[in-house]
């Protein structure tokens, strides 16, 4: 497996992610996608994906994304924190 996704799923296991958890991941790069997949995977309710290119948001939303907040509009922490 390539180290980025590697990366990716340890990240999520690292933050202790739980069931019912709310996450937030900032940059939908590749490791990034991994860690928001994974998220879901370990139970989070809600997965919030902050990014600004737009075919990395759609991805993240097929990887387990239930919000998605362009970094480039605003105050990305408010957003995140209002969900």
């Amino acid at each position: 497996m390539p180290r980025h996704h590697v990366d990716g799923l340890f990240r999520a296991e690292s933050g202790q992610v739980r069931i019912g958890d709310t996450v937030a991941v900032f940059a939908q790069g590749p490791i990034g996608l991994c860690a928001t997949a994974r998220a879901r995977l370990m139970g989070a309710t809600t997965v919030i994906g902050v990014e600004s290119v737009p075919e990395r948001m759609a991805i993240a939303r097929r990887m387990g994304a239930d919000h998605i907040v362009e970094f480039t509009k605003g105050d990305a922490v408010g957003e995140v924190l209002a969900v």
